[in-house]
């Protein structure tokens, strides 16, 4: 199992610019705080693993809509797939910098 080390706040940063599957970057509650910052932590982290381990970007991208689709439950529409690829090949450049 390779490793490398990931700055979550760079991680969030790609999760939130390139993915947001749930339009959440701009919401505000009805007292003015934006959505908690590490909400999608958890995927955004599994994907860096997956990447670590030698999986494509392909292989992180389906990962990707697949939770989009399946376990949050969000309908697939036009921007999910290149949102996807996109988080994927982002966070896969995390790792030779």
């Amino acid at each position: 199992m390779s490793q490398f080390k990931v700055d979550i706040e760079k991680l969030r940063l790609i999760g939130w610019k390139h993915w947001d599957p749930i339009g959440l970057s701009d919401f505000k509650d009805d007292y003015g705080e934006a959505w908690p910052e590490d909400e999608y932590d958890t995927y955004l982290i599994h994907a860096a693993g997956m990447c670590a381990n030698g999986k494509s970007v392909i292989d992180i991208a389906d990962f990707l809509e697949l939770i989009e689709t399946e376990y949050m439950g969000l309908n697939e529409n036009k921007s999910s797939r290149a949102r996807a690829v996109a988080t994927a090949k982002a966070i896969c450049d995390l790792r030779s910098k």
